[in-house]
């Protein structure tokens, strides 16, 4: 099996630790979604097939930041990932806020938004990733100001996930509760 392993780093070149990495997409099922660097800011994902895979590290203070990777087979692909400010399209803004999450049940938490008058899979989706470390809101900027599309998807303690969705939504802001129905 691949890995890709590497370092997430703030604006000024400095690592950053306890942010989460999670793969948001690749060329088939992954083992390790998601992982949390340590203390110097590295990270390592293992159990992946050969592909292109893009990553995405969300840090404290709503930083974020992207990272596209090819592994070859049975390699070990590094990637550095440089966290910065999300800027999203103020004309469709959608906050998503994770502070009713049980952190000591839930242990990551995507949130997967995409237009709603796009088709699936054909429209841009845009992840968003939560974690007992990165709780903080996030916002999604949404090139319309109108429906949405959003799936839920809970990683929970003993290896156990909870999907929630898909759903439609017009609401600018989506408030997760794992133990309740769909965010609203």
């Amino acid at each position: 099996m691949s890995t890709i392993a590497g370092r997430v780093l703030d604006a000024d070149g400095n690592p950053v630790p306890g942010a989460s990495v999670a793969v948001s997409s690749g060329p088939g099922p992954v083992n390790d979604i998601a992982v949390v660097t340590d203390v110097e800011g590295r990270f390592r994902l293992g159990n992946l097939g050969p592909g292109r895979f893009a990553l995405t590290a969300n840090g404290a203070n709503d930083l974020q930041g992207t990272a596209a990777v090819e592994v070859a087979a049975d390699e070990q692909a590094v990637a550095e990932i440089r966290l910065g400010e999300v800027q999203p399209d103020p004309t469709g803004d959608v906050t998503v806020v994770a502070d009713r999450v049980d952190w000591s049940k839930v242990r990551l938490v995507r949130v997967s938004l995409r237009d709603a008058a796009t088709d699936p899979g054909e429209g841009p989706v845009r992840d968003l990733f939560f974690s007992p470390s990165n709780t903080a809101s996030a916002t999604w900027g949404s090139a319309v100001h109108g429906p949405y599309t959003y799936t839920v998807y809970y990683y929970l303690a003993g290896g156990l996930q909870r999907t929630v969705g898909p759903h439609d939504g017009d609401a600018r802001t989506l408030v997760l509760d794992p133990m309740q129905g769909p965010p609203g």
